[in-house]
This record gives C-alpha cells, sequence and structure tokens, in this order.
C-alpha cells in the first residue's frame, strides 16, 4: 500500500500538471494582452533555469525517490528554498496559467501545488529521519518552497 501511495505522489501532480498545460493549450483567452505573454514566458523561463541549475546541484542523486545514501544539499538553490525543482514546477505552471488564461487550468494548477506540497513534507520526514539535527538547523534557515523573508 505504501508503494502505491509513494507511486501516486510521484506520478498524480506530474499528469495534473500536464492536463493543466493541455487544458490551457486549448482553451486560451483568445484576449491575452502583450504583458500576460511577456509575464507568463517570463515565469516559464525562471522556473525551467531554476529547476536546471537544482538538478545539476543535486548531481547524480536526482532521481524521483530519495537516494538513502545521499549528501543534505544546502548550496545552490538550495540555500534558497529547500524544494528547488517544485518551487521551478509551480513557476512554470504558474507562468503558464499567465499566459495562457486558461479557468479550466486553474483548479488542476491548485491540486498540482497540494499535492507537491504532501509530497514535499513526506520527503522531509524522511530528510530529518536520515539528517536529524543538521536537517532542523537547515530547516530553520531555508524556506519550504517559497524562500523565506530575512529580516
Amino acid at each position: 500500500m505504501k508503494k502505491l501511495t509513494d507511486n501516486l505522489l510521484i506520478y498524480t501532480p506530474n499528469i495534473l500538471g500536464l492536463l493543466a498545460f493541455y487544458f490551457s493549450l486549448i482553451k486560451t483567452s483568445s484576449d491575452v494582452s502583450p504583458i500576460h505573454k511577456i509575464i507568463g514566458v517570463s515565469l516559464m523561463l525562471f522556473g525551467f533555469l531554476f529547476w536546471v541549475v537544482s538538478v545539476k546541484y543535486l548531481g547524480g542523486f536526482h532521481s524521483r525517490d530519495i537516494r538513502p545514501k545521499v549528501k543534505l544539499q544546502t548550496k545552490g538553490p538550495y540555500r534558497i528554498v529547500r524544494h528547488p525543482m517544485f518551487f521551478s514546477w509551480i513557476a512554470i505552471a504558474i507562468g503558464a496559467e499567465i499566459f495562457f488564461q486558461s479557468l479550466e487550468a486553474i483548479s488542476l494548477l491548485a491540486a498540482f501545488c497540494i499535492l507537491l506540497i504532501i509530497r514535499s513534507k513526506r520527503e522531509e520526514k524522511y530528510l530529518e529521519k536520515k539528517f536529524g539535527a543538521e536537517w532542523k538547523k537547515y530547516k530553520k534557515k531555508v524556506g519550504f518552497i517559497l524562500p523565506k523573508l530575512r529580516h
């Protein structure tokens, strides 16, 4: 049962993201302003580049599962947020929504974000168990999916 739950949390957000993008493409509002297009494309490009850098910083440890011998990564984009790849996917999804302005995709986008958060929380339980005090210190310093505002 745990394996089924894990697989659902891994693949469902991806499927919802693709469905939202599909609905955005077929139901694009014809009166999308140029500024919305620029903002949407900029967010999608930023999200993609942030994702590429995040994967690069993980090196050989990037996979759909958390690898048991993984070292806690706290450099690069991991200095900014604890889940930079999820942050990237959300930025891409929001950018696509701004660009395409599809009402049908908004509910899928919300479900996509909720499932990513659930998956992130599950990963964090594992990481806390694996890294203990090192994880707790890192968690206090760095934002979850959005950067922490510094005082």
